[in-house]
């Protein structure tokens, strides 16, 4: 199995759609946090620890040293648009590609990053459930 950094506009789409699917919070280790991903400090945990759970994955999977960023990330606005099925596959696809490239490492588990993606995963299917009528 290989591993690789995702890009930046790749963890820009994630943070996205946490802020689309009304992601407000995350439970992880125990305790609830609660997020504000449209802007601020969230927006900025929440991308570094997605980039640093990919990093230690690769350096995991390749047995290097994580590369440490020296500034902050800048993020282009990589559009979210979830109004049928087909959309929300599609999210679900880079959900499931940015879980391939981390989930190297024995920390990935109990990570940040995994609670996150796996509240996106959860959120993403229930739209896919609710878009079918009851009977």
């Amino acid at each position: 199995m290989s591993a690789y950094e995702v890009s930046l506009d790749h963890v820009g789409y994630l943070l996205n759609l946490g802020h689309e699917l009304g992601v407000g919070s995350i439970h992880h280790r125990g305790s609830k946090r609660c997020l504000q991903l449209d802007e601020g400090p969230d927006r900025g945990f929440v991308a570094s620890a997605l980039i640093a759970e990919n990093r230690a994955s690769v350096a995991y999977r390749y047995r290097t040293a994580p590369v440490v960023a020296s500034a902050p990330p800048t993020f282009r606005c990589v559009p979210v648009l979830l109004t049928g099925l087909a959309e929300i596959a599609q999210a679900l696809q880079w959900v499931g590609c940015y879980r391939y490239q981390s989930c190297e490492h024995p920390e990935w588990r109990s990570s940040f990053a995994a609670a996150y993606t796996e509240r996106l995963t959860a959120e993403l299917i229930r739209r896919v459930i609710d878009s079918f009528p009851t009977t």
